[in-house]
C-alpha cells in the first residue's frame, strides 16, 4: 500500500526515488495527475447521484475526458445509468468506481483490489473490463491484489513487495517454476 501511495503521489518516500510517466510523483502537477486513473479499494461516493451523474461530475475534472455515456456503458451500467447509487449492488457500485477511474482517459490506471468481496459474475465483468482497457485502449494497469485468480487471468508481469523490498519481479509461470523447485 505504501509503495502504491508513493507512486500515486499521495505519500512521500522516506528514501529512494520514484518516477511515474517520467515524473516524480512527489512533484507531479495537475497535468501529470490528469494522465492517471486511480481506483481505491473502497472509494465511496454520493449515494443520491446516479452512475451517469457522478461520472459526468468526475469527467469535468479532466482536460480530455472520455464520453460519459460510453464510459458508463463500458463498465456495464448502461441499464443502471439513471438509478441512484444507493440502490446499486456491491458489484455495480464497484463498476461506478471503475468508471470514475477511466473517465479521465488515463494512460495509467491504479486498481486496488478491484474484485475483492464480489460475486463470481461481478468479478468476471471487472476482469473483462480490465482486459479491455489494457488491450483495446492501451491503458497500463497497475493492479494490487491478493486474489490469485486475478493474477493468473490479468497479469503478464508481477512483483512481490515486502517491507519496501522487491522479492520477485517477473512472470507468473517463472514464479511458479521457482516455487516448485524450492519446494522439491
Amino acid at each position: 500500500t505504501t509503495f502504491v501511495e508513493i507512486l500515486e503521489g499521495f505519500r512521500q518516500p522516506t528514501s529512494g526515488s520514484a518516477s511515474v510517466l517520467g515524473i516524480d510523483p512527489a512533484t507531479g502537477d495537475a497535468a501529470w495527475r490528469a494522465r492517471l486513473g486511480i481506483v481505491l479499494q473502497s472509494a465511496g461516493f454520493f449515494e443520491a447521484l446516479t452512475p451517469r451523474e457522478i461520472t459526468a461530475h468526475f469527467a469535468s475534472f479532466y482536460p480530455t475526458p472520455l464520453d460519459v455515456d460510453s464510459v458508463v456503458e463500458m463498465v456495464g451500467l448502461k441499464e443502471k445509468r439513471d438509478a441512484r447509487c444507493k440502490n446499486l449492488s456491491g458489484g455495480q457500485k464497484r463498476r461506478v468506481d471503475l468508471a470514475l477511474g477511466i473517465v479521465g482517459n488515463p494512460e495509467l490506471i491504479f486498481l486496488d483490489e478491484p474484485t475483492i468481496g464480489l460475486d463470481v459474475v461481478a468479478k468476471e465483468h471487472i476482469r473483462q473490463f480490465i482486459l479491455h482497457i489494457n488491450r483495446k485502449r492501451g491503458v497500463t494497469v497497475l493492479l494490487t491484489t491478493h486474489d490469485l485468480s486475478d493474477i493468473e487471468e490479468l497479469c503478464h508481469r508481477l512483483m512481490i513487495i515486502d517491507h519496501g523490498k522487491v522479492l520477485y519481479d517477473g512472470g507468473l509461470p517463472e514464479l511458479k517454476r521457482m516455487l516448485w523447485q524450492e519446494s522439491a
